[in-house]
């Protein structure tokens, strides 16, 4: 799975994006390690839910483009369950088309998870080493 998510996803860009403005606070070192961790929690979270999968469509809707990126709409039908409209959110910025976001039912995973690490850091003193902890205690490393 990880090979794909590398080929697929601009792991590190969604990450630097995720962080806000305590990317430009955090050391080098704590940098590098909030991406190490970004990328073993996006690994595990997508892990987990991959038997959710099963017998799972996906229907090509439409494509548009908006300040430089695409938006690819896709209906995903679960067995039992109402389609979804999901859009895959796709930069040309790192010179090859990659996913940057995932917008589904008209929810930004990427600005949802920005939400919940800036309220984490404010609730934390705006401590990036307690952000790196909580992330290290989810991925159990």
């Amino acid at each position: 799975m990880q090979p794909l998510l590398e080929q697929a996803v601009d792991i590190n860009q969604i990450a630097q994006f995720c962080l806000g403005r305590y990317w430009r606070t955090a050391t080098p070192p704590q940098q590098q390690r909030y991406l190490q961790l970004f990328h073993a929690v996006l690994l595990n979270n997508i892990s987990s839910k991959l038997g959710e999968f099963q017998g799972v469509t996906f229907r090509p809707t439409t494509t548009t483009q908006r300040e430089g990126d695409f938006y690819v709409g896709t209906i995903i039908q679960r067995p039992n369950q109402q389609p979804n409209n999901v859009q895959w959110v796709i930069s040309l910025a790192s010179g090859r088309p990659l996913i940057v976001d995932v917008i589904a039912e008209g929810t930004s995973l990427r600005l949802t998870q920005r939400s919940d690490y800036a309220a984490y850091l404010s609730r934390n003193g705006n401590s990036v080493d307690a952000l790196l902890i909580a992330m290290q205690r989810q991925v159990g490393a």
